[in-house]
Parts: structure tokens; C-alpha cells; sequence
């Protein structure tokens, strides 16, 4: 005789059913399932070549928790790797140990000279000349503004490096490349984009070579991050290839040399960086922040954070320079008047991030209020800043006009952000010489 549930019973047993094979089925189960696959997938090496998959993360050793989080910055095989150059001659040496055969290409910036050369011929290297004929797979976009031509003889020095008005129209390299003039520089997307949309979730471009100077005869290198950003977006890339980037920008390049992700700072407790200061640590999570104090302040220094909120990193803050001071500064006229009662002996003040001005003029005030201060500096030695609409993935050129503001009107020697943004864009950026190692090590 089979057990009968009375009817409520089973009512609702078969709505948990029904609730439990919803849930087994649901669509963010299978994609967790393909994270989790992908995690074991992606191996991280380590100095003693050892596999780390998903199950070995789990370490309890924190030390080895942080060597394996600073291996995974190392890799980042996921993101798009931008490697900044300062001279043409970077650029080209990149450029041919980079291209291969098979790759497409793009070039923004094309002077059909020495780069745009180098692209072809590394694109047809080792390949017969039926190869050449027959191939669909290599192939280069090469795109420029149209320009004025100056009149022959005239700056003949100066325009020598750049593409002559009797190249315009004759094949370069026509076998793998295509060569396109737009108006302006903002018509680029439809140069790259405008036949390729077709191609699906294969991505369209493997490499991108940008010289906005060749265009504009600056170094806009805000411009050509923003330019990437989309160049990015628009190439539909899956999740098994990833964009190169190399840009020859001397601003950009000595910005990828300041700029260091936050555990790397940690590791190497604030020392052997390749450049001068001022520095940028790039952090994220309130943890990360705050742990990068003792390697970045110094007993007598003057410090000053943007984005307080209750204090309790600014007393941190002052804690590690006794001998110096610490001021807080927050937009909130409420959030500063509980900071000032919970850290009676630290100064709060309110004052917006943007307006550097405004910032000195608070230093000024707290020197008048405490005129025992020994140095009593324009500006200070460090800056930290934990803004709102800046700790996450977004407001990336936000956090990079803050960041230039500050540095240029407070001249501090390190800045540390809480930024996501920052942080990735710190694992982004690869300077010349350091990729050109990676390339050696990788042989």
C-alpha cells in the first residue's frame, strides 16, 4: 500500500519540486557552471612552475594567497594589453616581434613608413608569394586623416618622416593591406568597422598600432585611451582572444611607468620602481587601501585625504606620520561634522576633490590654527583619495583627470586611489622595456 501526503502536503511538495528544478536549470547556473570551467582552465605559473587551478585558490597560507594574487596580475591573460612606446623605433621594434602571420591589423596614425612597413612585412613573413596571393587571413587596415601637403622643399626636414602627396593612391603592400583616408580623426570607427560587422563573435582585429600625434601633432594620450577604450568595444572580441595595443605616446608611456597596482606596491613594499614620483597605487576594497600605508608614508610626512567619510582611514593616516599631520577633506558637511566628533584631534574640513585650489587653501588654514607645525609646505607629500563614482569599474578618464589635477597642483610624491578602474588600467598598461622583457622570458 503506497503512503498518500494529504493535499496541502502534497501541494507543496510539488511546488519545491518545481522551485528546485527551476533553480538546477536557471541560466546563471550554467553560467557560473562556465566561469567555474573557465577558472580551471586558466593555470597561473609561479617561480617554482607549479599548476594553480580553481580548487588550489583555496589556500589558507596567506602568504601564498598574495603570491597567488600577484601571479594573476602578472598573467592577466584576459584583459587587453596596451604597450605604451616613447619613440618610433619602440614602436617598430614592437611591432615586428609582435605581428605574425595570420594576425589582422590595424594602424591609426599611418605614415606608410616605417611602422606601416614593418606591419606588412611581418604579416608576410615566411609565406610564398602564392601564399601572399591566396591569403585571407593576414591583413592590414591602415588609416590616416587627409592632409595638405606642403609645397616642395618647404619643412622638407620635418614632413620627411610622413606620408608625401605622391603616395597618395598607389598600392602599399596590396596583397595584405588596404589603405583608407577620413576627414577627421572622430570617422575612424567607420573606417575600421564599417565592413566588418559581419564577422560575428570572432574578433575582428588581433592588433591595433595607434600614432595620434602623426594626426593631431600632439600627444593626446587621453584621447587615444578613449579611442582604445571603443576600439575595443566595437572588435567583439570572444572570450578566448584578446586586443594588443601598442601606441607609441611619450606621456602615455611615462604614465604606465608610475602607475602600480596596489598588491604589487604591497609586495614590493614601495620600492624598485622603474620611475620617479610621484607614484600612483592603484587599489581597490577599503583593505587593499589601508594596507598600503606602511609602504608609502613616512614619519614626518604631510598627507591629505580626499574622500575621508568618517575619519577612520585619515587616523590611520596620522598615526603613521607622528610627526607630521594628516587633514580630511569630504563633500559631505555631515559626514565631516562626525568625523570631527569622533577624531577631535584630527583636522576635517569640507572641500570637493576637483577643486585643488580649495584643498590649499584648507592646508593654509590648518597652518594658522597650528602654527607649531615645523614644515610648513605648499602642498603635500602624500594624497589619498577615496572619491565616490571613482571605486568602481567606471569613471576611468574621471579618475584620471583627478589624479593629474592633484599632481600637478599639490606635487605629492605617491598618490593612492581606491579605484577598480585604475587598478585595471594599472595591469593594462605595459611599458616598452617591461614587455620587451616579458617577450625575452616568453622565448
Amino acid at each position: 500500500m503506497l503512503f498518500r501526503l494529504p493535499s496541502f502536503s502534497r501541494t507543496l511538495a510539488i511546488g519545491l519540486s518545481i522551485v528546485v528544478f527551476s533553480l538546477v536549470n536557471h541560466p546563471l547556473n550554467s553560467f557560473t557552471a562556465r566561469v567555474k570551467q573557465r577558472i580551471k582552465v586558466f593555470t597561473i605559473p609561479t617561480k617554482n612552475k607549479q599548476q594553480w587551478n580553481y580548487h588550489n585558490c583555496r589556500q589558507e597560507n596567506a602568504k601564498e594567497r598574495v603570491n597567488l594574487l600577484l601571479s594573476m596580475v602578472e598573467s592577466d591573460v584576459f584583459s587587453t594589453k596596451i604597450i605604451t612606446c616613447s619613440t618610433t623605433k619602440e614602436l617598430v621594434r614592437a611591432v615586428s616581434t609582435i605581428v605574425k602571420p595570420g594576425h589582422r591589423v590595424a594602424e591609426l596614425g599611418s605614415q606608410l613608413r616605417e611602422v606601416s612597413t614593418t606591419i606588412c612585412e611581418s604579416l608576410l613573413q615566411n609565406t610564398t608569394n602564392v601564399d601572399r596571393l591566396n591569403s585571407q587571413q593576414s591583413s592590414a587596415i591602415l588609416v590616416d586623416v587627409k592632409r595638405k601637403f606642403p609645397k616642395s622643399g618647404e619643412l622638407e626636414g620635418r614632413t620627411s618622416a610622413m606620408r608625401q602627396s605622391s603616395e597618395a593612391g598607389v598600392d602599399f603592400f596590396p596583397s595584405v593591406s588596404q589603405f583608407i583616408e577620413i576627414n577627421q580623426l572622430g570617422n575612424w570607427r567607420k573606417a575600421f568597422f564599417q565592413e566588418k560587422s559581419s564577422v560575428g563573435s570572432t574578433p575582428i582585429y588581433d592588433v591595433l598600432v595607434v600614432d595620434i600625434n602623426s594626426i593631431v601633432g600632439n600627444d593626446l594620450e587621453w584621447t587615444a585611451l578613449s579611442i582604445i577604450q571603443d576600439f575595443e568595444a566595437l572588435n567583439q572580441q570572444s572570450s578566448k582572444s584578446s586586443l594588443i595595443v601598442m601606441i607609441k605616446s611619450d606621456a602615455l608611456h611615462k604614465f604606465s611607468k608610475r602607475i602600480v597596482h596596489g598588491v604589487r606596491w604591497v609586495n614590493q613594499q614601495g620600492r624598485n620602481i622603474a620611475i620617479g614620483p610621484p607614484y600612483i597605487v592603484a587599489t581597490t576594497g577599503v583593505q587593499q587601501y589601508r594596507s598600503s600605508i606602511p609602504f608609502t608614508v613616512k614619519p614626518d610626512d604631510a598627507i591629505l585625504e580626499v574622500g575621508c567619510h568618517f575619519g577612520t582611514t585619515t587616523a590611520l593616516l596620522q598615526k603613521a606620520s607622528p610627526e607630521g599631520y594628516c587633514l580630511g577633506v569630504d563633500v559631505g558637511k555631515k559626514i565631516i561634522q562626525e568625523a570631527n566628533k569622533k577624531y577631535p584631534n584630527i583636522f576635517f574640513r569640507v572641500g570637493d576633490a576637483w577643486r585643488t585650489a580649495g584643498l590649499l587653501r584648507i592646508q593654509q588654514e590648518f597652518y594658522r590654527e597650528n602654527p607649531s607645525i615645523k614644515n610648513q609646505k605648499i602642498g603635500f607629500d602624500i594624497v589619498y583619495i577615496d572619491v565616490g563614482g571613482l571605486s568602481g569599474s567606471d569613471g576611468l578618464l574621471e579618475a584620471i583627470s583627478l589624479i593629474s589635477s592633484i599632481r600637478y597642483a599639490l606635487e605629492p610624491r605617491c598618490i593612492v586611489i581606491k579605484s577598480l578602474c585604475m587598478q585595471r588600467l594599472s595591469s593594462t598598461l605595459i611599458p616598452y622595456w617591461q614587455a620587451q622583457k616579458l617577450m625575452v622570458k616568453s622565448k
